[in-house]
């Protein structure tokens, strides 16, 4: 069985989702190193798994399944075991958790960090076994993450404070996080009563509007666009990040044939159709490489992309 769950819906019914496991396998496919932690967190907790001895995919080979899977060894080990960056297995140990099957009578845990051929493998063949991926969370959720993570955490904001931080932080678990251990350390988890310029001096802005500053360039208003980018006070890694955006973006205005194949439109294809209108091929390439360049300049560091960002608002406005 397999199952795509954002990762409010597969924390808040944890137990119900792993409730449905008849295998010996349980994998999950998570990207996201918080949500991974949070898991096995909440694994030392499950009556299932709690004592489970813990190993790195890299280290495991034959002899290893031989030792503690396949044993008739009457005092060894039958507690559970959670295998992390499963994806790391190599392929003559992963054949026999495939073939080998049957001689398993231990509860697995396989965390995967990133895409796997064992884990679509194992979907495929594995029918009573649980595979679950959580889903990375979509722009238009960010509001939803954030009150997740931040119940997660049992921290407890006022309305005008939660607002604040999810306009002005980067919509990744590692910021949310971060500016909630801050704001507990600073004012406890009740945060309910905190002045909101208290928050805005331990946190200030970082969050880049991806979409609103790709709308004002894909609208050919350069000058608005560079003015706005110039007054940004974020890493230069949210500008790298910024940057590849933009070149996704602009190659979409480029070929939009990929909007042919919808049956619905959201706001954002229908935006990228009428945007494409407004320009030309040879525009849309020229400014690809302009954003190239500068997701360039962005990761060497060194603060040599903002200076490149003020010269192309001169050049390019």
């Amino acid at each position: 069985m397999h199952f795509n769950l954002a990762p409010w819906s597969f924390f808040s019914d944890l137990n119900k989702n792993l409730a449905k496991k008849r295998g010996n396998f349980l994998g999950l496919c998570v990207k996201d190193p918080y949500l991974e932690a949070l898991f096995i967190h909440f694994l030392k907790r499950s009556e299932n798994y709690k004592g489970f001895i813990s190993f790195d995919g890299r280290s495991i080979d034959s002899d290893w399944f031989d030792r503690n899977l396949a044993s008739l060894d009457l005092f060894s080990s039958n507690g559970p075991i959670v295998i992390t960056r499963a994806e790391l297995l190599g392929e003559r140990v992963v054949s026999r958790f495939i073939e080998d099957y049957s001689k398993i009578s231990r509860n697995l845990v396989f965390i995967f960090s990133s895409k796997s051929s064992f884990y679509q493998k194992c979907v495929k063949k594995l029918k009573d076994d649980l595979f679950l991926t959580i889903t990375q969370p979509r722009f238009w959720e960010k509001e939803t993450y954030f009150r997740f993570l931040g119940k997660t955490l049992n921290i407890r904001l006022s309305d005008e404070v939660e607002a604040y931080l999810i306009k002005s932080l980067p919509d990744r678990s590692s910021d949310y996080v971060r500016a909630f251990n801050i704001l507990r350390l600073h004012f406890g988890n009740d945060c309910q009563n905190i002045e909101l310029s208290k928050v805005q001096e331990l946190i200030p802005p970082e969050f880049l509007d991806s979409f609103l500053l790709a709308d004002l360039y894909s609208q050919k208003k350069g000058s608005l666009f560079w003015k706005k980018l110039i007054e940004l006070e974020v890493s230069e890694s949210s500008l790298q990040e910024f940057f590849g955006f933009m070149q996704s973006h602009l190659l979409k205005l480029s070929d939009t044939s990929y909007i042919s194949e919808k049956k619905t439109l959201n706001s954002y294809d229908k935006k990228i159709l009428t945007q494409s209108k407004l320009w030309t091929k040879s525009e849309l390439h020229t400014s690809i490489r302009t954003f190239g360049k500068l997701q360039v300049e962005a990761k060497k560091g060194f603060g040599g992309v903002r200076l490149q960002i003020r010269l192309n608002s001169i050049a390019l406005s």
